[in-house]
């Protein structure tokens, strides 16, 4: 993923916003 962010940064914006929403949702089950 560092890899992919340093490339370029469009895919960093992309998973940032990806990845707040996937631990959000474990959250808020556990």
């Amino acid at each position: 993923m560092l890899i992919d962010g340093e490339r370029s940064p469009m895919p960093t914006i992309q998973q940032l916003i990806r990845k707040p929403r996937q631990p959000k949702i474990k959250r808020s089950k556990s």
